[in-house]
């Protein structure tokens, strides 16, 4: 952040009280994730299988849909 026309002592003492304002807040972030209840690894591998599963049947059911009304239009 670049000031212009302000003295050199009021440039450190506003970059320090920003630095000073960064640091608070990464200790805020550091709280928050420290409080976040994170997914057993057995539950995530469950969560990711059905969620590869259901990417796999649709993306199939949604080809042989298209296929069928693409055999469809080229027979009329």
């Amino acid at each position: 952040m670049i000031y212009l026309c302000q003295p050199e002592g009021v440039f450190i003492l506003i970059k320090y009280w920003e630095d000073l304002e960064m640091v608070e807040y990464f200790k805020g972030v550091k709280k928050e994730i420290s409080r976040i209840k994170w997914t057993s690894k057995k539950d995530l591998l469950k969560y990711a299988t059905s969620t590869i599963a259901f990417m796999i049947f649709f993306g199939v059911f949604f080809y042989l849909i298209d296929l069928l009304v693409a055999v469809l239009r080229s027979s009329l």
